[in-house]
This record gives structure tokens, C-alpha cells and sequence, in this order.
């Protein structure tokens, strides 16, 4: 497949286990949903923010973050007061885009002793608590400051898009979940239709041998019994076998022009964590170069809600981060 290939960052792990252990990186579709009915819903408010209200000094915050990226969103985190009006108000707050499924960042505001505007990021070492960087609230993954401007200045670089192969790692395990879950399923498909029948074990084994001497059943509804027995376990042992190569696909705008960037992936039944296909490297091509097989799995995944997964179609996983069995 041919189209503008992607350098990515070929020593990532760092930066992996970093995002596993600091607590500023969740699913941002997760984190929504949590947060549904804390948006707020009272009067009209300088300090309401994507649909969230927040205290005066984080506000400041995040504005002066959202002039480096004007596409970058909040959504409220950590310390929270009610309002009479009816809602919460935060002094923290998730950072995150529409279209990366993971929080980039989290920011929060606690005045008392110390730098009160605090940044915290996989991204973010700070080398003065490197011995504390283990515990996911550890300092070492924090930035401090008394002056809002200067952090959102310093920390801007920290507020990018994780890049595909991150997001690849982060979600591989429930698509490769799913897929093993399928052959659990079709191993449960020939099972299921002696499971009435008492000692099922017993039963299957006479009917296979059976069906193997060639032997004639009277009974029509025994007959269809023993085709679709045949055909469930056929079903099982296809399953049991099938490689499941994956395309991790994110469809975005660039250029104005709708384009889709795929990540080969190996079979997810054989390996632990995401294996490239050295071979097919990761690259952006316009929709209309996509393979017709590939458009066809997507358009039916697009129908589906974030989290759902079709057997020999793929997964959606966010908004526009799709996998796609190849």
C-alpha cells in the first residue's frame, strides 16, 4: 500500500511506561461518560469551558494553554465545589483533542504553600524526583509554577497529540481481547447445542463418531441437528486457527482533504503487544486511495459506538482511531 510514510519514534517504551504509571492519561471517551452529568447547566459563565465550569485562576490556565492550541479541550478533574446555582465547579481539569482517545495532560490549581499551577504529563521529568517516578501521583511527571503564563509557555510542547503507535499500545489488549474472545465463542457454538442433553461430553463424542461410520439418522430434526453440529464445529476449528493482522486506522483531515493514517499490525492472537509489519509502513493516505476492503470494514465500523467490536470486521475505539482486521 503506497501513500506518505510516517517517521515515528522507534524507542517509545520510555514513554509507555511513563503514561502507565502517571495518573494524567485516561480514555477520554471514558472520562466523559464519568463526567456527563457534572457539565454544567446553569447561567451563562466567562469561566464555563467546554462545557465545564472552573475557578477563576485554573481558567486562566487553560486559556493560556488553548493560545498555543486552539483545538485543545478541558474537561474538569480533581477538586470541585458546588455551586447554588446548580453544578460543579473544578480546579483541575483533563486535557485532551476530539480526535486522540487519550488525555494529554492534567492541570490543577491549589493555592497555599508553594507554586499554586501545577502541569502533569507522561512527557513531563522532572529530574529533581526521579526516585519517586513509580507512584503514578509522583512529582517527577509534575511542572509547578505561581505564574499561569509561563507554564502553559513552558509546558506547550507537552500538550501535542499522542502519535498512532502510542495509541496502538495503549488500546492493543482490547482488540486483542475481543478476537481471542471469538474463538472462545465458536468453541462454545457446538457446545451449545448438546448442552440440554445430559453428559455433553459423551453425547459429542458418540455423535462425531457417528456421523464418522456414515450413519443415517430417522429423525429430520436429528438430521438438522447434525448438520448444523457439523458446521458449528467447522466454525470452531476456522476460529480456533485464523491469524488476526490488524490496520490500527485514524481518519483525520489534512490538507483539508479527508485522509485515513493505517498502522500495520501482526496477528493480536500471537503477540502480547502490538508487533509492527516492518514491512508495511505506517502511512497517511487520502480516503479515496484506501483499499475497497478496507473502506467497506470502516464504514461499518463507523456505525458502531465507541467500545464495540465485530468479529472478522474490527473495533471502534474513539471517535476516528479504528482497528481493522486485515
Amino acid at each position: 500500500m503506497s501513500g506518505a510514510v510516517i517517521t515515528l519514534n522507534p524507542d517509545k517504551n520510555p514513554l509507555l511506561k511513563s503514561i502507565s504509571t502517571c495518573n494524567a492519561h485516561v480514555s477520554v471517551q471514558d472520562m466523559l461518560a464519568t463526567l456527563h452529568d457534572n457539565k454544567w447547566n446553569g447561567a451563562l459563565s466567562k469561566r464555563v469551558i467546554d462545557g465545564f465550569i472552573f475557578g477563576y485562576d485554573i481558567s486562566k490556565l487553560i486559556n493560556f494553554i488553548k493560545s498555543y492550541y486552539p483545538s485543545i479541550k478541558a474537561m474538569g478533574a480533581g477538586d470541585k465545589r458546588w455551586l447554588d446555582e446548580g453544578g460543579w465547579m473544578y480546579h483541575g481539569a483533563y486535557l485532551y483533542y476530539d480526535d486522540c482517545p487519550i488525555t494529554v495532560g492534567r492541570i490543577a490549581y491549589s493555592p497555599g504553600k508553594g507554586k499554586a499551577f501545577h502541569f502533569r504529563s507522561a512527557r513531563a521529568n522532572n529530574d529533581r524526583y526521579r526516585n519517586s517516578k513509580w507512584r503514578a501521583d509522583s512529582r517527577y511527571y509534575q511542572i509547578d509554577s505561581d505564574d499561569p503564563f509561563k507554564l502553559a509557555k513552558r509546558v506547550s510542547a507537552y500538550c501535542v497529540r499522542f502519535t498512532i503507535d502510542v495509541v496502538a499500545s495503549q488500546y492493543y489488549q482490547v482488540i486483542r481481547n475481543c478476537s481471542r474472545d471469538a474463538i472462545y465463542t465458536a468453541a462454545r457454538g457446538a457446545e451449545q447445542l448438546v448442552s440440554p442433553l445430559r453428559d455433553a461430553d459423551v453425547l459429542q463424542r458418540e455423535i462425531e463418531n457417528l456421523v464418522n461410520q456414515g450413519v443415517k439418522f430417522v429423525t429430520p430434526e436429528f438430521n438438522k441437528f447434525v448438520e448444523e453440529f457439523q458446521e458449528a464445529k467447522q466454525a470452531k476449528i476456522h476460529e480456533a486457527h485464523r491469524s488476526v493482522p490488524v490496520y490500527l486506522v485514524r481518519v483525520t483531515t489534512w490538507g483539508g482533504v479527508q485522509h485515513a493514517e493505517l498502522l500495520s499490525v501482526q496477528n493480536v492472537r500471537e503477540h502480547e503487544r502490538p508487533v509492527p509489519v516492518a514491512t508495511d509502513p505506517l502511512v497517511r493516505l487520502p480516503m479515496t486511495d484506501i483499499p475497497e476492503d478496507i473502506v467497506g470494514k470502516l464504514s461499518v465500523l463507523m456505525v458502531l459506538g465507541v467500545g464495540e467490536h465485530l468479529n472478522t470486521v474490527g473495533m471502534r475505539i474513539s471517535e476516528n482511531y479504528f482497528w481493522i482486521e486485515r
